[in-house]
C-alpha cells in the first residue's frame, strides 16, 4: 500500500517520537518499524496547492503514540510520465505473451516513431 511514496520534506527524517524518543531514520524505517493506525489505512489526502498531490501518512510508534509524516507520490503524472507508464504496461503485456523484452522494446519504439512494422 505504501509503495511509491517518498518523504515530501527534506527535514521529515530522521523522525523522533515525542513520547518515547525512538528515532526513525528514513521513510522506509518509519513504514516498517511502526504499526498501522487502528482505523483506516492511515493515509489521508492533503492538498496545500493543486500542483503536487500530497499525503499525510499516520502510523503508530512502538510505544503507541501516533506519528504523521507528509509524503508525495513518486509517480510522474505529467504527459511524459503517462507515456512512459503506457509504454511500460505494453512492454509487460508483450513479455507475458512470450515476446522477449528486447524484441518488444524495439517493436514498440518503432511503432512510436511511426516506422513500418
Amino acid at each position: 500500500m505504501f509503495e511509491g511514496l517518498k518523504a515530501l520534506l527534506e527535514n521529515e527524517f530522521p523522525k523522533n517520537c515525542p513520547s518515547c524518543g525512538r528515532c526513525y531514520p528514513s521513510l522506509d524505517a518509519f513504514l516498517i518499524e511502526t504499526k498501522g493506525v487502528t482505523l483506516g489505512s492511515g493515509i489521508m489526502d492533503y492538498h496545500a496547492d493543486e500542483s503536487v498531490p500530497r499525503l499525510t501518512v499516520c502510523r503508530n510508534c512502538v510505544c503507541g503514540s501516533t506519528l504523521a509524516t507528509f509524503c508525495s507520490d513518486r509517480r510522474d503524472t505529467s504527459p511524459e510520465g503517462q507515456r512512459r507508464m503506457r509504454f511500460q504496461n505494453l512492454l509487460e503485456l508483450f513479455r507475458s505473451r512470450g515476446v522477449s523484452e528486447d524484441v518488444a522494446r524495439a517493436e514498440l519504439r518503432a511503432f512510436v516513431r511511426g516506422e513500418p512494422l
